[in-house]
Formats: C-alpha cells, sequence, structure tokens
C-alpha cells in the first residue's frame, strides 16, 4: 500500500511541477540553477566532458543499450523481458508523447525540438534503472546516480533544459518504476497463490 501513497504523492508533485512551470514560478528556480552552474562549473575541459557526456548518452544511443540489456535478459529470464521490455518502451512513449504535447520551447535556440521532459536524463535514469533491476549491483546503482546527476549538470549548464524538465523527467520516470514493482508484486502473489 506504500507504494499507491508514495505514486499518489509523485503524481501530486508533478501536477504541481506543471503548474509552476504554466505560471512562470519555475522560471525564477530554473534561472538560478543554471547561472550558479555556469558561475561554479569552470568552462573548457569540464564543458567539452559534459558535452561528450551527453552525445555518448543521447537518447538513442542509451535505447540501444537498453535493447542490448534486454536481448540478454531474454536468454535469462522469459518473463522479466517482457515485463522490462514493455516497461521501457512505455517510458519512451510516454516521455515523447508528453515531449510533443507540451511543447516547452528550449531555453536556448541553439538546439532543436522541445524541452519537456528532459530525453537525455529520461533515457540515461531508464537505463541506469534497468540496469540496476537486472543486475542487483551496489556499483551499478553508484555509478548510475553519478551518471544520472551528471546528465542532468551536462543538459542544464549547456542550456539545452530547464532544471525543471530534468525533474520532470526524473518524476515520470520513478512513477513508472512504482507502477513496475506493483506489477511485479501481482505476478509474484499470483503464482505465489498457484502453488497453493
Amino acid at each position: 500500500m506504500n507504494k499507491i501513497y508514495f505514486s499518489t504523492l509523485l503524481y501530486l508533485c508533478f501536477v504541481l511541477l506543471m503548474l509552476s512551470i504554466i505560471n512562470g514560478f519555475m522560471f525564477n528556480i530554473d534561472y538560478y540553477v543554471h547561472r550558479v552552474l555556469n558561475q561554479y562549473i569552470p568552462s573548457g575541459t569540464v564543458v567539452e566532458t559534459l558535452q561528450f557526456l551527453s552525445n555518448i548518452l543521447s537518447p538513442f544511443n542509451c535505447l540501444l543499450l537498453i535493447l542490448f540489456l534486454l536481448a540478454v535478459l531474454f536468454f535469462k529470464n522469459k518473463f522479466q523481458f517482457l515485463l522490462y521490455g514493455f516497461w521501457s518502451f512505455s517510458v519512451f512513449l510516454i516521455g515523447t508523447i508528453m515531449k510533443y504535447t507540451i511543447r516547452r520551447p528550449r531555453p536556448s535556440p541553439e538546439f532543436d525540438g522541445y524541452s519537456f521532459p528532459s530525453m537525455h536524463v529520461l533515457s540515461v535514469t531508464l537505463l541506469v534503472t534497468l540496469l540496476i533491476l537486472i543486475t542487483k549491483s551496489k556499483w551499478s546503482k553508484i555509478i548510475g546516480i553519478f551518471l544520472i546527476i551528471t546528465m542532468i549538470i551536462s543538459r542544464v549548464y549547456v542550456n539545452a533544459h530547464y532544471f525543471s524538465d530534468t525533474i520532470g523527467s526524473i518524476i515520470v520516470l520513478t512513477i513508472m518504476l512504482l507502477s513496475l514493482k506493483l506489477a511485479e508484486e501481482k505476478e509474484s502473489h499470483y503464482e505465489t497463490n498457484k502453488k497453493r
């Protein structure tokens, strides 16, 4: 039941975030975060590294890595392959639908497309989450959190996204992860009852 309450809380946070974006309240926070990052992160090598990371972990490249993970999972556990595959597809689909429905302009005209949610952050977070679900490794969690934070900083620093775009991506992924956990619990409960 805690997952349902937490999901409801996340939905409320997402609605509040959207309302804050619409009424302009988030603009000041977005501007402040961008300014602080530009003030404290030195230009040069750091910027090149952040841009390199954004290129390497583009949504398309993340999709390829996710498909590779799912292909490996196909031979280990076909049920998880179907469940995680459907879940991954749903996350990408929801992110894409939101991007073209909301149509929030990007902070900088240098970048094409729409801003909300950040598909870079969403796809990296999805890749990391899937890797953690499959491997259950402590190191994948540590490296994954580092990659997600770095991607958030990268997208905001280069002015490709507002900070609120990246937070929106994290909320969407977390809601979808809770949905996945509920589906796994239902299946586990069903399998337990079936054996009795």
